[in-house]
């Protein structure tokens, strides 16, 4: 997702677009606007605890890169070593969709969740960056660098 929207920044098809990293190319700038924290959720339809549920239900991380800091900063799969993981796609609304159909649990970014979900456990340390970017020599309309500025401030 975030290559393709860097991409249309590039090529002019969008004037900002928002995602989840600082941008590696040199020709974008980015803003930082803040971060969220994950949390591990199901649908609220469950309500087993988390040993109950680790035991009948697979783990959908997004992508490799979650899975690895899991692994190094909490104690989940220390806990659960017989947990199944599976990464479909590293995107967040699709694996908020499995969830919400009760096919598993995740780990989500908190700017995700709603009603739907129940927390289970809180990892306030894993964060996720959201980040606004523009092409550098981009002009851009009054309107677009006064969003840039509230959002910024």
């Amino acid at each position: 997702e975030t290559k393709l929207i860097e991409a249309d920044v590039l090529e002019h098809n969008l004037d900002l677009g928002i995602i989840s990293r600082p941008t590696f190319s040199r020709r974008l700038k980015d803003y930082n606007l803040g971060s969220f924290s994950h949390s591990l959720v199901v649908s609220k339809e469950f309500s087993q605890d988390l040993t109950s549920l680790a035991n009948t239900l697979p783990l959908y991380t997004l992508g490799n890169w979650q899975k690895r800091v899991l692994q190094t900063n909490t104690t989940i799969f220390d806990r659960f070593p017989h947990l199944e993981t599976r990464n479909p796609v590293n995107c967040a609304s699709f694996i908020r969709q499995i969830v919400a159909k009760k096919l598993g649990m995740a780990v989500l970014p908190s700017y995700t969740l709603d009603s739907d979900f129940r927390i289970i456990e809180e990892f306030t340390d894993m964060r996720m960056g959201i980040y606004l970017i523009k092409k550098k020599e981009r002009k851009l309309s009054k309107a677009a660098e006064k969003l840039i500025a509230h959002l910024t401030d």
